[in-house]
């Protein structure tokens, strides 16, 4: 029976894999598209900006026809004005363009791990196509669109930017000079971080890098990760407990519990086990989903009812007495601190708990459960 157990675990921990592994390449696929369609606007953005610096009184009477035609008057729109418009579109563009292949790089490392994950449940490369076959068979036309989304239009916006800001500064300033020269340096301090991000495994960037946060927390730009995801860290560090209970005559106090949980103050995050609640008339399913939510747990909360020690009518199937004395030798299986609590000092402990090391609360009350917690 555990082995049959332990073959439906595997194969739903294979689907899950699967199924999320479907989804990120859905989403990758989107982005892809997404990135494409931004790159084309940022080309287009880039020419007519060097169009406007070769052409400057032809760009000038050609924007002017343009909106005359979309507003109906014309607003006389000078040299300085029509490069500020391309340098706001630039920025925006540019932005969208670094968080988009950024979300691209983060999900392609993803899926090479969930990859990983599915070929070693099946024991083989099964699934290679965006990981291991992707880079093993990375054809020389796919290396160079690569260095062109990842670098050269990169260093081209950069250097577009830099001529720019020379020929401002050289020419003199006014309002909109100036308005101009902070937007493109700007796009420069934008694009530069993306770079970082793109090359941060190599040796003098890591330098860099941290140099470049380092600067940013002393300028108040940046929060370091302990505070700016300090919520975040606290989540994960919430002890994660599973409760063990009879659901046909105890249902109400895992309720209460549920409720204790909802209190921002309280720092255990509870899941119910009940084997009715799962839908399947299907024991070895119901064993596996079991098997899985204990594991995924740091403690076994045991609530001990009246009826906390019967015979179930159908223990032969179980493979234990009841439900709570398999999920309790399951959890000592699985090395899990045991917490147990009475409903009243008359009920009989389940078999399983006895001898277990199991950490005693001393009553059904949020701080005796979170004090036996603790010490577990």
């Amino acid at each position: 029976m555990n082995g049959l157990s332990n073959i439906i675990e595997n194969e739903l921990k294979f689907s899950t894999l699967y199924d999320h592994y479907k989804e990120t390449i859905s989403y990758l696929k989107s982005d892809l598209i997404k990135r494409d369609r931004v790159t084309l606007y940022i080309f287009l953005l880039l020419i007519s900006y060097f169009l406007v610096e070769l052409k400057p009184l032809d760009s000038v009477l050609l924007a002017n026809k343009w909106v005359e035609k979309k507003v109906g008057f014309e607003l006389n729109i000078n040299y300085n004005i029509l490069i500020t418009a391309l340098l706001l579109l630039l920025l925006n563009f540019a932005i969208k363009y670094f968080q988009i292949c950024m979300n691209i790089e983060r999900q392609y490392k993803y899926i090479h791990t969930l990859e990983n994950s599915l070929n070693t449940f099946s024991g083989s490369k099964l699934i290679t196509r965006e990981g291991y076959s992707y880079l093993e068979e990375y054809p020389l036309l796919s290396a160079l669109i690569h260095r062109i989304y990842y670098f050269l239009l990169p260093i081209g916006i950069i250097f577009a930017m830099g001529i720019k800001v020379f020929s401002i500064l050289k020419n003199g300033l006014d309002f909109v000079s100036i308005i101009n020269v902070l937007l493109s340096l700007l796009i420069i301090l934008c694009t530069i971080l993306y770079l970082l991000f793109v090359y941060r495994d190599i040796g003098n960037v890591k330098l860099l890098n941290e140099n470049v946060k380092k600067l940013f927390v002393y300028i108040k730009l940046y929060k370091e990760e302990t505070e700016a995801n300090e919520e975040v860290i606290n989540n994960m560090a919430k002890k994660k407990v599973c409760i063990s209970f009879d659901y046909e005559n105890d249902k109400h106090y895992k309720n209460l519990l549920s409720a204790w949980d909802k209190n921002t103050d309280f720092e255990f995050s509870f899941n119910d086990l009940t084997p009715s609640e799962i839908n399947s008339d299907d024991y070895s399913r119901v064993k596996a989903v079991l098997t899985q939510k204990i594991n995924s747990a740091t403690y076994l909360l045991v609530i001990i009812g009246k009826h906390a020690n019967d015979k179930h009518p159908r223990s032969i199937e179980i493979g234990d007495k009841n439900w709570i004395n398999w999920e309790i030798n399951k959890g000592k299986e699985l090395g899990k601190k045991l917490i147990a609590v009475k409903l009243d000092n008359s009920n009989e402990s389940p078999s399983a708990i006895l001898n277990s090391g199991a950490s005693w609360a001393k009553s059904f009350t949020q701080e005796s459960i979170i004090n036996a917690l603790n010490k577990a």
